[in-house]
């Protein structure tokens, strides 16, 4: 794994943990 694949999932990861919390958010009101 090269520093641009770590790079990409450290993204991924963060973008689907954002959406979540925002989704998350939302739902509660």
């Amino acid at each position: 794994m090269t520093w641009l694949h770590i790079l990409f999932l450290v993204a991924l990861l963060s973008a689907v943990a954002w959406i979540g919390w925002l989704a998350w958010m939302f739902d509660r009101g």
